[in-house]
Order: C-alpha cells, then sequence, then structure tokens
C-alpha cells in the first residue's frame, strides 16, 4: 500500500478522484427525491432485479451473489463501444489487449493464456463461448452491436451451480432490446480516430396481435494507428514502427421475435484484423499477418406457465464457429484453421408450490458435431495438423431458494456435469445465506464450487502450425472454491454501498510444459487468491448517477515454474473505477465521466507501469428522434502499455469519436 499511495503520478490520480467524488456530492447534496427516501429492499425492487444469478427473475436484495447491473442510459451516457468498455468499470475487472483480442482479467487472474475461458459470456442467456478454444469475446468479435444491449449482468463468483463449465470466474449476460424498444427504425453512424467508421441499421416494433420483432446490421471499419515494437526494431526500421497491418474490418447481424409462449433469437458477427509487424514476433511488411473470426447462433425457446405456480422453459439451439489465422515469419506462411459447430437442448422447470420455496430443476445437454483443426507451413505446404473430433456435455441441475424467516433467505444448489473431454464428471455445489439484519443493512454469505474442462485445443494443438505439442487425453477440468461475504448498507436515505471480501482456490490448474522441446497441457497445481471489492453508488431522480468502486487484489500461485511464488503475471494489486454521468446545461445535454485506475503490473518479461485511463463523453439531443454525441477515450493518454513481449504491448492512447443516432 505504502508504495502504490505515495507515488507521484498515484497521488495526482487519486487527488482526481477525490476531487470529482467531492464536487458531485456537493452538487447533488441538497436534493430530495422519493427513490432516496425508500429503504434498501424498496430502492431494489424499484431499479435493480437480475435474472442471472438464479435463472429467473429476483431481487438483487434476495440473491447471495455479487452482481453488479449496467444499464443501457450508462452503456449511451458513457458512450462504451463494446463489452470490454463495460467490463473496465465493474469492481475486480481489467481488460488487457495484445492487438489481437481484450482478455479480462479478474478478482486479480489474467485470461490471456486462456482466451477468456475462465468466465461464461452469453447473450440473453444463450452460452456464446465457442466450442474449440472456449473463448468468451468481449471485443467486436462478440457477435452483437453493444447498441442493442438493455443491460449488462455481471456477477462476479462461480455460477457453475447453474450454467456449468467456464462460469468460473464470472458470468457475464447480455440482456438485449425488444422491438417495442424502438417503435419503428433507427439509424447510427460513428466516426473517430485512425480512420475509423462504424454503421448500424435497426428496425423493431410491436404490433397489436402481439408480435414484437426487431432486426439489425452493423458495419464496422478502422485503418488502426501506428505501433512502435521496440524489440522488434532493425537498422532499417530503427523504432520497431509497424504501420499499415493494424487494420480492422467487422460485421454484424441480429435478428429476434416473440409472440406468445414463443421465441426467436439468432446473431452472426465476422471480424478480420490484422496483426501489425512485430507482435508475436511476426514480420513487417506486406503481406501482413491477419487473422478472422467468425460466429453464428440461433436460439428456439417455448416458455409457458403450466399453472399459477409452475413455470416450464424449453429451448433449443445452434452455435457455428471458424477461425483463421495467418501469420508470416522470415517468409514463411503459418496458417491455422479451426471450424465447429454445436446443437443443445435445455428443459427446466420452476415451482413455487411449497410456502417459501422457489424450486428450479433442469438439464441441459450440446453436442459439439464437429471440432475441427487444421495447420500448414508453406512454402512448400507441409501439414501440421489435421483432426475433427466430436463432443459432448450434459448437465443436470436443481436449485432451491427458500425463506427461512422474514429476513433470513436460504439459497441451496448443485449441478452435476459429465463431458467427453475429461475424464472425470463434475459436482458443482453453492449455499448462500442473505440475512437483512435492518430495513437498509443485509449481509451475504457464499460458498460454490465452479469448474472449466479442457478443450479440444488444449488436448490436441499446435503452435502457430509448428507440430511441438504433445496430445494429452488424460487431462481434468480445473476447479476452484470459492467463498465470499458481503455487506450491503443503505445510508442518507439515497447512498448504497457495498463492501465484499473473498477466498479464492484453483486447483489443478491447465497450464503448458516443455519437455525435450515438446510442449504439452497438463494438470498443474494451483492459485489462491483473496481480497476486497467496494461499491459506492447514487442514483439521482433527474438520471444522475455516481458509481465508484476499489478493489485490492492479492494472488499467489502454489506451483510456480519460472516465477517467483508470490507473483502472478498481469495482476494489478489496486484498481479503482469511478463513473459520473448528469445532465447539463438544459435537458437536451448531458455528460459522462468514466475513470479506471491500475496499479503496475508484473509481467514474465517486465513490470508494466499502472496508468488512469479518463473518458469524456458529451450527448445532445436537438429534437426528439436525433442523438449527438462526442466522446474522448483515454484523455490522459495514459494508457499505453499493456503487459507482453519484452518492453509490454503498444496501445493506442488517447482517441476520440463522434457519433449520430436517429429514429425514424
Amino acid at each position: 500500500m505504502t508504495g502504490f499511495i505515495h507515488h507521484p503520478k498515484t497521488r495526482l490520480r487519486l487527488a482526481l478522484a477525490g476531487l470529482l467524488l467531492a464536487a458531485s456530492i456537493e452538487a447533488f447534496a441538497t436534493e430530495v427525491n422519493e427513490i432516496g427516501r425508500m429503504d434498501l429492499e424498496q430502492l431494489m425492487s424499484v431499479e435493480l432485479e437480475t435474472v442471472t444469478a438464479s435463472k429467473y427473475s429476483q431481487k438483487l436484495s434476495e440473491t447471495a451473489s455479487s452482481v453488479t447491473v449496467i444499464g443501457k442510459d450508462q452503456i449511451q451516457q458513457f458512450g462504451y463501444r463494446t463489452l470490454s468498455d463495460v467490463l473496465r468499470t465493474v469492481p475486480g475487472f481489467f481488460i488487457t489487449n495484445n492487438r489481437a483480442y481484450d482478455n479480462a482479467g479478474v478478482r486479480g487472474f489474467d485470461q490471456s493464456a486462456a482466451y477468456n475461458g475462465r468466465m461464461l459470456v452469453m447473450i440473453d442467456g444463450i452460452r456464446m463461448n465457442e466450442a474449440i478454444y472456449d473463448s468468451g469475446f468481449t471485443d467486436n468479435a462478440l457477435p452483437i452491436d453493444i447498441d442493442l444491449i438493455e443491460r449488462v449482468e455481471v456477477l462476479r463468483g462461480p455460477g457453475s451451480s447453474l450454467y456449468g463449465n467456464n462460469a468460473f470466474f464470472a458470468v457475464i449476460n447480455l440482456i438485449t432490446k425488444q422491438g417495442k424498444d424502438y417503435h419503428g427504425g433507427e439509424l447510427a453512424g460513428a466516426w473517430g480516430s485512425f480512420d475509423t467508421y462504424k454503421g448500424r441499421a435497426s428496425y423493431g416494433r410491436k404490433l397489436d396481435n402481439g408480435l414484437d420483432f426487431m432486426a439489425s446490421a452493423t458495419g464496422f471499419n478502422s485503418e488502426g494507428p501506428s505501433l512502435r515494437v521496440p524489440e522488434a526494431a532493425t537498422p532499417d526500421n530503427p523504432f520497431g514502427e509497424s504501420s499499415g497491418a493494424n487494420n480492422e474490418h467487422d460485421k454484424q447481424f441480429f435478428a429476434k421475435a416473440n409472440w406468445g409462449d414463443f421465441s426467436f433469437e439468432g446473431g452472426y458477427g465476422r471480424r478480420f484484423k490484422g496483426i501489425p509487424g512485430g507482435i508475436f514476433g511476426v514480420d513487417f511488411g506486406t503481406p501482413a499477418s491477419s487473422l478472422q473470426d467468425s460466429e453464428a447462433f440461433v436460439n428456439l425457446q417455448y416458455q409457458k406457465a403450466l399453472s399459477p405456480k409452475l413455470d416450464f422453459t424449453a429451448r433449443a439451439f445452434y452455435g457455428d464457429f471458424d477461425f483463421k489465422g495467418q501469420y508470416r515469419y522470415g517468409g514463411l506462411l503459418i496458417s491455422n484453421f479451426t471450424h465447429a459447430w454445436w446443437s443443445g437442448l435445455e428443459m427446466r422447470l420452476l415451482s413455487s408450490h411449497f410456502d417459501g420455496h422457489k424450486l428450479l430443476a433442469g438439464v441441459e445437454v450440446q453436442e459439439n458435431w464437429q471440432l475441427q483443426q487444421y495447420a500448414d507451413i508453406a512454402p512448400p505446404t507441409s501439414v501440421a495438423q489435421d483432426d475433427s473430433n466430436d463432443t459432448h456435455r450434459i448437465g443436470i441441475f436443481l436449485q432451491d431458494d427458500m425463506d427461512l424467516t422474514e429476513r433470513l433467505k436460504l439459497s441451496l444448489g448443485a449441478r452435476f456435469d459429465d463431458t467427453s473431454l475429461s475424464s472425470q464428471s463434475m459436482f458443482s455445489p453453492r449455499v448462500g445465506l442473505v440475512y437483512q439484519m435492518l430495513a437498509d443493512t443485509v449481509f451475504k454469505l457464499q460458498y460454490g464450487k465452479a469448474f472449466r474442462s479442457p478443450t479440444i485445443a488444449q488436448q490436441f494443438y499446435t503452435v502457430y502450425g509448428v507440430p511441438s505439442q504433445i496430445a494429452n487425453n488424460g487431462l481434468q477440468s480445473e476447479q476452484i472454491d470459492t467463498v465470499s461475504l458481503a455487506w450491503e448498507q443503505a445510508f442518507a436515505g439515497n447512498w448504497h454501498f457495498t463492501a465484499t471480501g473473498y477466498y479464492l482456490k484453483l486447483n489443478k490448474r491447465l497450464g503448458v510444459e516443455e519437455t525435450d522441446g515438446f510442449q504439452h497441457t497438463v494438470n498443474l497445481g494451483g492459485d489462491i487468491g483473496y481480497g476486497g471489492e467496494f461499491e459506492l453508488q447514487r442514483r439521482w431522480d433527474n438520471g444522475a448517477l455516481l458509481r465508484s468502486g476499489y478493489s485490492l487484489v492479492f494472488a499467489k500461485d502454489l506451483d510456480p515454474v519460472h516465477m517467483d511464488p508470490d507473483v502472478l503475471s498481469n495482476v494489478p494489486r489496486h484498481l479503482y473505477q469511478l463513473n459520473f454521468m448528469t445532465p447539463l446545461f438544459s435537458p437536451k445535454w448531458r455528460g459522462g465521466f468514466d475513470m479506471q485506475v491500475l496499479a503496475s503490473r508484473t509481467s514474465l518479461q517486465s513490470k508494466t507501469p499502472g496508468y488512469t485511463r479518463v473518458g469524456l463523453n458529451l450527448l445532445y439531443q436537438p429534437v426528439t428522434n436525433l442523438d449527438l454525441s462526442a466522446a474522448v477515450y483515454d484523455l490522459l493518454d495514459d494508457n499505453r502499455l499493456e503487459p507482453g513481449g519484452v518492453f509490454g504491448i503498444p496501445q493506442e492512447g488517447r482517441t476520440f469519436r463522434l457519433k449520430f443516432a436517429c429514429r425514424f
């Protein structure tokens, strides 16, 4: 703590945060409103609910899970562009960009090597983690436009008792808008730094016969910034400058409809991303290295109240994922191709027949019909990998949320999973207690166990097409045990404070070992993590919102190979977030300010300095159906490096965006 507080740059960051917080308190200290006079239970029943914690709509005050909800008003007023922008503002989360993908760190654990596979990403409860690498995308590779999101629910902690695989550190659920939210069409466009353009066309309605539908298409194009990679410097390129190979081109389509008890939802996204020369050691010049991925999903659902106290839900789903990577090293072209498609079925019953009990029971089955991996090296063409597999998983879950007394609630849940990718079936229990000691004071205690199965890529994989990895069919699932204790307090009639402490232990961690020049994935020892997360929030009836969060993180490697046992790579000990949005000069003007502060991080190669990332967004609505906005990201130009390489992976720094949206 001493080094963090007394660093001059850190003192400036904390002083700025303190001044902004004090100014917001002073500006609204005298405001009185109806929401402010409600106790915690009333406040949560008005504003905050979650469907992610229990697979049915539930007040946040009734779940023992740590859940943060980010609404569409915040997405608009803070100018968020991707899910990564949203997660930066959630306590315990940080984002690392390696110039190919965004990777989310959670509670001190980086996911760059796991491709975000230790968290579950969903759209309207539909699993989006693909079936080859288990990637949960948070950037433009996620096949949906962020402007179509009604709210984002972030559940921190284990979720395998309901969702099974990947619900390890967190579950992230994007709840989308409906046709009735549009009442017609909407056109939106944006222009920003580095010749970045984005356009979207959406249309939605709810008809008199009850049919609600919407459809949307988005296109994105960016040339990207020139970057300097010092370790790639040569006499001909003394700064290691990479230009013309950081481009990105995306397209996304999304549609949904519901009528009576039936609903449909589907989407498709494709992203092309250039890899700058020097990153991952790839060649400079043209033709450049690149990657391309696409993901499609379809979900058909039937939901019916069989009786006043019994609800039935059945859904069938389909998914498809493609990846193509081309990497150029010294004139050689190394290519990786993967393709997967899967389908499945989920059925569940929700019963409230017994007084004080809500019983949820269900089964989920997924068949991965094709998991294909191919790699070659040219010229001349030499096939390094060519295999195709099929796998399956099945899960059965049961949960009982019960009222022991008027103030004490108990939640018991468990899920049994069997997957052909692991030699061991998994049992994932969860126990949660919620005690409302006073009208405005709630304590929550939770224990949960979660798992992450080995992927087909970990069992059969070649590194950039080089046949240097040995297959391992005996891998077991990673497991994690997490205990958390939370205190929620409403005070002064209109402020809400939450303090959460947690301890987690990760076992059978999947990692790579090298023997005689060959690599293979094995189950290593484990890691432990513990820390605290603190949140302060207030919302005013004029639409103003203040959210502030601080996280103190400790993580330790229990089975170190190349590192000090007390150090994990890419772990910021301190995280701070501040978000403030408010009306400005008149009801037509609104502003949003967000800030994230990260302490320095230690990587395998070097120590990456901390940074303060500040964003400003100004919105203007000259007429009812037209929104204009101007945003600046990383205003202080401080987020210049992320861990990786010898000197760190360069970032774009300060950028801007102009945007419009019109409705008709």
